[in-house]
């Protein structure tokens, strides 16, 4: 502990005279790190950093205007860099000529990396330092809440995981009107990330972030029907395939077809999980009707790749189990992650489902047999584990 405390103050002596942004990412980095050891100790030096850290977050410098130059051609950053000293935005009376030589706008990477140590850090303060961050918690949400929409996905990112994080501390310090009122704004936006953001990694971190806020606050994160429809909306929509980053085009290139594709998947099992946590939030009475709207869209990807445009085609198929439609998907290589995806979603909801299980007995025990012998591991794997936790929730059902 003396060398913690030695190097934290070290860092503060430091961060007051750092003018460097590589510097400072080095030290907001460290300050996060030490908190993981200091934990609530810490306290004394947040004065002295958590401010400095909100400059970080709130700054713009890491937009930088290009002007043109005489022939509305971009200027070089240097000569960019004079007109930009030459604008009085108070005096101005050519506010618009200066607006129409803009050429555009550069970001400075340095800046982004320090925003994003700094909304990092405070993150790390809000999981280790327990009622010391209190007092800084509220107004950390409200700096941390105007970057979720930041042009940089890197940094929407981040924030997502802080503002989470946040609330989660806010529960453990059991200030329930403090979580109510802030999961009445996060839930809807990050549904809306869910929606409407075309980065699949944005998209991923704001489905880890509601099934962070389900798993910790349970039915508290719930407390109104409209949140529960916002987030069973999220899944369905993702599983899917209905939300903006998974309309992005093919480019051609196989690489990249590659890593999309694994990015696909990545959202969909993000969804999947999901699931099971809305049951756990919920409780087995009110999850079993939105259990029954979702679990044919599961079953269709034990099938083939194609969404069925009629509920009742689908529901014929994965229930009578057509001896040749299910060879021909088991031999597609693309879809043994569907598989094993669809045993493990299903086989996490019986839990969730309680004493409601048995009245799916009937339909699920054949789709877990034929999982049996999937020629995928991990999908005899996960239906071996879906059969267990079927009859283990069912109860007397299952003998009968």
């Amino acid at each position: 502990m003396p060398f913690a405390t030695d190097t934290m103050t070290f860092a503060l002596n430091l961060l007051e005279k750092a003018k460097d942004l590589d510097v400072r990412c080095a030290l907001f980095n460290l300050i996060a790190l030490l908190v993981e050891v200091v934990n609530e100790e810490l306290a004394s030096v947040f004065p002295k950093v958590i401010e400095r850290m909100f400059e970080s977050i709130l700054s713009t410098e890491e937009v930088v205007p290009e002007f043109k130059d005489d022939d509305g051609v971009p200027a070089p950053a240097e000569e960019a860099d004079e007109n930009e000293d030459d604008i009085d935005i108070e005096n101005s009376e050519g506010e618009d000529d200066d607006l129409d030589n803009i050429a555009g706008y550069s970001v400075e990477n340095s800046y982004l990396d320090e925003k994003e140590e700094a909304i990092l850090a405070l993150k790390e303060f809000a999981e280790h330092t327990g009622a010391a961050f209190i007092p800084y918690l509220e107004k950390s949400y409200q700096n941390v809440y105007k970057m979720i929409d930041h042009p940089q996905e890197d940094i929407r990112k981040v924030s997502i995981d802080a503002l989470s994080s946040f609330i989660v501390a806010l529960y453990k310090q059991q200030d329930l009107q403090g979580v109510s009122n802030a999961i009445t704004i996060l839930i809807p936006k990050l549904g809306q990330i869910v929606h409407d953001d075309e980065e699949v990694s944005v998209v991923l971190s704001a489905l880890e972030g509601l099934g962070d806020l389900l798993k910790e606050l349970k039915q508290i994160s719930l407390p109104t029907i409209e949140l529960r429809d916002f987030v069973f909306s999220c899944i369905t929509d993702v599983l899917q395939g209905k939300v903006a980053c998974q309309f992005d085009e093919s480019t051609g290139d196989d690489d990249e077809d590659a890593e999309e594709s694994e990015y696909d998947e990545a959202i969909v099992e993000g969804a999947g999980n999901m699931l099971p946590l809305l049951g756990a939030a919920m409780g087995a009475d009110q999850f079993r009707p939105y259990f029954e709207r979702t679990y044919p869209i599961v079953l269709q990807k034990l099938v083939c790749k194609k969404r069925y445009d009629n509920l009742h085609v689908c529901m014929y198929v994965c229930f009578t189990y057509n001896t040749h439609l299910q060879q021909k998907a088991k031999k597609n290589e693309d879809l043994e992650s569907q598989r094993a995806f669809a045993y493990g979603a299903l086989a996490e909801c019986f839990a969730p489902l309680g004493n409601h299980t048995g009245a799916f007995f009937n339909t699920f025990c054949p789709v877990m047999i034929a999982g049996l012998s999937d020629e995928f591991d991990q999908a005899r794997q996960n239906a071996v584990y879906g059969l267990g936790e079927l009859v283990l929730y069912s109860g007397d059902k299952s003998y009968e």
